[in-house]
């Protein structure tokens, strides 16, 4: 494997936890960076500089991104899918059509670049009986995180795109792994990290 692969990440407040644990377990074979690096985290719920939000903001952001002749980065760690299925009487923020139109989209940006690897995340469960008693500002369903991580995964079997599983190796903890309402708990994000950062080096090589 050649040193210092440079690993950026784009995804939500679940990244934003385990990414200073995920940065120590790669480094120094691999450096680290992230949407909004160094910037002020913001509300974790409602979006920041440094969430990547859903896959509609995540399509603009890498539009962006890729057209950024003045960085490159041989990989890209890439999820979203949380933002989306949050649910209100007006319906998701992202329907599942769209979100699959956003995914196809930004999959094939970066494919396009040619010189990027990259690897999707799937989506970390929420566990609705915890969330939708704890925010009432909108809702989340389990469901929904299975619907939209099966479209996930059919785009990225289609197009040869690397997976690791966080949503099985997380849902494993239950509801005791929460700390809030879909975020986790210390312990868990280190774990989260590590099991990361094995995919990572089992997949670049």
């Amino acid at each position: 494997m050649d040193s210092h692969k440079k690993l950026f990440v784009l995804g939500d407040s679940i990244s934003m936890h385990y990414g200073s644990y995920l940065k120590d377990f790669i480094e120094p074979d691999f450096s680290y960076t992230r949407k909004g690096e160094g910037e002020a985290a913001g509300d974790l719920n409602m979006g920041s500089a440094v969430n990547g939000g859903d896959s509609k903001a995540c399509r603009e952001y890498l539009k962006m991104l890729l057209a950024d002749k003045s960085r490159h980065y041989d990989i890209l760690l890439w999820n979203c899918g949380l933002h989306d299925i949050k649910t209100t009487e007006q319906g998701r923020q992202v329907e599942l059509e769209e979100y699959r139109a956003n995914l196809e989209d930004g999959v094939q940006q970066v494919l396009a670049k040619g010189d990027i690897f990259l690897i999707w995340l799937r989506t970390t469960p929420a566990f609705e009986e915890v969330h939708n008693r704890a925010c009432p500002e909108f809702k989340r369903f389990h469901k929904d995180v299975i619907d939209y991580n099966k479209v996930a995964d059919a785009i990225m079997r289609a197009n040869n795109v690397p997976v690791i599983d966080l949503y099985r190796f997380t849902l494993k903890f239950g509801t005791e792994a929460v700390a809030d309402h879909v975020h986790f708990v210390d312990e868990i994000r280190k774990l989260q990290a590590a099991f990361i950062a094995g995919s990572i080096f089992a997949l670049v090589r």
